[in-house]
């Protein structure tokens, strides 16, 4: 029966007979872990030769890890550029690395960068183009 709080109550009892006695256990109580949600979050770029220059591309890959002990859903990444923009545009190359037990991470719409469900353990990762503006060329400068 569930504890409520993460627990599981676990009633044991052993019967026996030694020598013609009859011999009984005693009950036991089991703990398990309580429900501890993680994600870990990674991002890259892909480094570009020379200095950046207005209507450059820079791809930035994004990988996404459940790490925690329950599943996840709804998971979306949101970033906002240091000068307000939205760097996240269409995912392109999503990919999905789902570990035992499997299809436990699926993805209602593909490469939007939001997640239906993810598993324990499972990886998301994508990669989304963002095009350099002369504006943030000059933020940097």
């Amino acid at each position: 029966n569930g504890g409520g709080d993460g627990d599981i109550d676990n009633s044991v009892s052993v019967n026996g007979i030694a020598g013609g006695v009859p011999v009984a256990g005693t009950s036991q109580y089991a703990v398990l872990s309580p429900q501890v949600p993680g994600l870990d979050f990674n991002k890259t770029s892909i480094p570009v030769a020379g200095p950046l220059i207005a209507g450059q591309t820079v791809t930035y890959t994004f990988r996404v890890t459940n790490n925690g002990n329950v599943t996840l859903s709804n998971v979306n990444i949101d970033e906002t550029l240091f000068n307000g923009a939205t760097a996240l545009g269409p995912a392109i190359g999503e990919t999905r690395t789902d570990n035992a037990p499997t299809g436990d991470s699926p993805d209602t719409i593909a490469n939007d960068g939001v997640w239906a469900t993810l598993g324990v353990g499972d990886v998301v990762q994508f990669q989304v183009s963002y095009p350099v503006t002369q504006a943030d060329i000059d933020l940097l400068q």
